[in-house]
C-alpha cells in the first residue's frame, strides 16, 4: 500500500502546480482584470452616494448596511431625529472625504473637523438640521454613526409641540 501512495504522490505534485498556475494567470489576466496584489496596494473607494429612507438627503458611500439594534429614528412632519450605526469595510479616511464630498450637495455645510483617539467627527448643519458623522473602526471594518437632529431654535425645532401644561407662555397652574 506505501508503494502505491508513493508512485502517485509525484503525479499528483505537476497536477497541482498546473491547477495553482491556471488559477494564478486567471487573477493575473490582462483582460481588464484587477489582480488581488495591485488592490491592495490601491485605496478604496468609497463609491456612489446611496440613501437610506430616514435619512433622506444625507448620502451614505455604497457597500454600508444598517446595524438594526444599534439604530433609531423618529420623523413627525418635517421634524426628524435619530442615530443610526452602518458597518462597512472602506478605509475610515476615505469614507470621511467621501461626506465632506458629497453632504455639500444635500445643502449641508461643513462646521467641525476632528479626530480623536481613532474617531472622526464631522458635524454638518443645513438650514433646519444639524448632523453629525462619527466614523471608528471595529476589527477591519469601518463603523458609521449618523445623528441628524433639529438645530435648537430654527423654525423646525419651533414646530414641536410644548410640553403638557406649558402652552402658550402659560403655565400648567389655574
Amino acid at each position: 500500500m506505501t508503494q502505491l501512495v508513493r508512485r502517485r504522490l509525484p503525479t499528483a505534485g505537476p497536477l497541482l502546480a498546473s491547477v495553482v498556475a491556471v488559477v494564478a494567470a486567471g487573477c493575473t489576466s490582462q483582460s481588464g482584470g484587477i489582480s488581488p496584489s495591485s488592490a491592495s496596494r490601491e485605496p478604496a473607494s468609497a463609491g456612489p452616494a446611496m440613501q437610506h429612507p430616514t435619512l433622506e438627503g444625507i448620502p451614505l458611500p455604497a457597500g454600508f448596511r444598517l446595524v438594526d439594534d444599534r439604530s433609531f429614528g423618529v420623523s413627525t412632519g418635517p421634524m426628524r431625529v435619530g442615530r443610526f450605526e452602518f458597518r462597512g469595510n472602506v478605509e475610515r479616511t476615505t469614507v470621511a472625504s467621501f461626506f465632506k464630498q458629497y453632504m455639500p450637495s444635500g445643502g449641508w455645510t461643513l462646521r467641525k473637523e476632528d479626530f480623536d483617539r481613532g474617531v472622526y467627527e464631522l458635524r454638518f448643519e443645513s438650514s433646519s438640521e444639524e448632523c453629525t458623522i462619527r466614523l471608528r473602526a471595529e476589527g477591519r471594518a469601518t463603523i458609521i454613526g449618523v445623528q441628524v437632529s433639529p438645530i435648537p431654535g430654527s423654525t423646525m425645532a419651533g414646530d414641536v409641540a410644548p410640553p403638557l401644561g406649558v402652552r402658550n407662555g402659560a403655565s400648567g397652574r389655574r
